[in-house]
């Protein structure tokens, strides 16, 4: 019995460890943010969705303290009617 209990104190240290060393690695985990915008059809609904994906960008940066190199923004290339 007493050998039994000294394998279950040994077993719950090693598993307390593991999930200890894992927060620590968690903990260090650094977040990413992709805007996507696009598909406005015309140029008139594409410069608003290209200014509303802008506006997210700020306030992910500005408001919400990200770093500004871990936030992009995707969205498509402005188009001129002939």
């Amino acid at each position: 019995m007493a050998r039994n209990l000294g394998v279950f104190h040994l077993l719950r240290s090693v598993a307390l460890t593991g999930f200890l060393l894992s927060y620590a690695v968690a903990a260090h985990a650094e977040t990413y943010h992709v805007i996507l915008s696009g598909s406005g059809g015309s140029p008139e609904f594409q410069q608003q969705f290209r200014e509303l994906g802008g506006r997210l960008q700020s306030v992910l940066v500005g408001k919400l303290s990200n770093r500004s190199d871990h936030v992009y923004l995707l969205s498509e290339q402005l188009y001129e009617e002939d």
